[in-house]
């Protein structure tokens, strides 16, 4: 393990050898400083927030468009009787 890196950016680990990530393309944090690696764990919590906050208002916006279904739905019912 001590040939491989951790990238900054989408925190997969890669081999020291390349200054890139191959996954994500950024620049990788070569660094074992104690700051460095707090930093990273901060970007990777952060990008999980921010993931998870897009997921929540992905699931909304799936929610209003089945209450918009059923109004629809409902209304047809009603007219149907």
């Amino acid at each position: 393990m001590s040939n491989m890196s951790i990238c900054g950016c989408c925190g997969r680990t890669t081999d020291k050898v390349f200054p890139f990530c191959p996954w994500c393309g950024n620049s990788k944090v070569a660094s074992d400083s104690k700051n460095d690696r707090e930093v990273l764990a901060q970007n990777l919590a952060d990008k999980k927030h921010a993931e998870q906050f897009e997921h929540m208002e992905e699931i909304g916006r799936q929610i209003d468009e089945l209450e918009r279904e059923l109004s629809v739905l409902v209304l047809s019912a009603e007219m149907a009787k």
